[in-house]
C-alpha cells in the first residue's frame, strides 16, 4: 500500500492534469515546480512536469525538469537543454540549484555529466566565439564611424589643394601671358595655399587613422606619397612660376 508522501505526489500530479485538462497551463506547471522545489529527490514528480512540458512543444524545459531521470529525455530534449544552459551561461557551480537538484545529485546522474562534458561545452564555446565575433564588428563599427569624418575632411582637403594647383597654374599662365609684373608673387601666394591644404589634408588623414586604429606602414607609405607628390607639384609649380 502507498505511503503518505506517495499519495501526497499522486494527489498533486493528479491535480496538475486537471487543471491542464481544464486549460490552466500555467497553473498546472506552477503547481509541479512549487512541488519539485519542495521535493527535489521526487522523479514521478519531475517526469509529470517534464511531460507537460513536453506535451506543449516546449523541449529545453522538458529536458530540464527530466533529465535528472535516466534515460528518460529524447536527444532533441537534451540538446535544446545544453543550448539553454549555455546561452543563459549557467555554470557547472549553479546546475544543481538551475535543475532544482539536490546536493550531490548532477554527479550521480551520468546523463548530465555527459551533457555537460558534451554539447554544453560545445555550445559555451560556439555562443563565446559569436559574442566574440559580434564584439569585433562592434568595434570596427564604431571605429570606421570615429574615422569617417576624418577621412572625409582629408578627401576635401586634398581635392582644394589640387584644385588650388590647378587654378593658380592657370591663373599664372594668363598673367604670364598678359604680361602682368606681379604674376610670381600670385604665384607664391598660390603654393602657400596648396601648401596648407595639403598639410591639413595629411593631418586629417593621419587623425582617421589613429582614431581608426589602423596606422599602419601601408597608411604611412600611402601619406609619404600623397605628401612627395603635393611636394613635387608644388616645386614644379614654382619653377614655372619663376621662369
Amino acid at each position: 500500500m502507498p505511503g503518505p508522501h506517495a499519495l501526497y505526489v499522486a494527489r498533486r500530479i493528479n491535480r496538475s492534469r486537471q487543471l491542464h485538462a481544464a486549460g490552466n497551463r500555467r497553473g498546472a506547471v506552477e503547481l509541479l515546480k512549487t512541488e519539485v522545489r519542495k521535493n527535489p529527490k521526487s522523479m514521478e514528480l519531475r517526469i509529470a512536469l517534464a511531460e507537460l512540458y513536453r506535451g506543449m512543444g516546449h523541449s529545453d524545459q522538458a529536458g530540464r525538469w527530466g533529465i535528472a531521470v535516466e534515460g528518460w529525455t529524447t536527444s532533441i530534449e537534451r540538446d535544446r537543454l545544453a543550448r539553454l544552459l549555455a546561452s543563459s551561461r549557467v555554470t557547472d557551480q549553479d546546475i544543481e540549484e538551475f535543475l532544482v537538484l539536490p546536493p550531490g545529485m548532477v554527479a550521480a546522474r551520468p546523463d548530465i555529466v555527459a551533457l555537460l562534458d558534451g554539447p554544453v561545452a560545445h555550445y559555451r564555446e560556439r555562443f563565446a566565439a559569436r559574442n566574440r565575433e559580434r564584439l569585433d564588428r562592434y568595434v570596427s563599427a564604431s571605429t570606421d564611424k570615429r574615422g569617417a569624418g576624418f577621412t572625409t575632411a582629408a578627401s576635401v582637403g586634398f581635392g582644394f589643394a589640387i584644385a588650388t594647383l590647378l587654378l593658380g597654374s592657370l591663373s599664372v599662365v594668363v598673367a604670364a601671358a598678359f604680361g602682368f609684373a606681379d604674376s610670381p608673387g600670385f604665384a607664391r601666394y598660390v603654393l602657400l595655399a596648396s601648401v596648407a591644404l595639403a598639410g591639413f589634408a595629411l593631418l586629417m588623414l593621419t587623425a582617421a587613422a589613429v582614431a581608426q586604429r589602423r596606422w599602419t606602414g601601408r597608411t604611412a607609405s600611402l601619406c609619404l606619397c600623397g605628401l612627395l607628390v603635393t611636394i613635387g607639384s608644388i616645386a614644379g609649380f614654382d619653377a614655372m612660376a619663376g621662369g
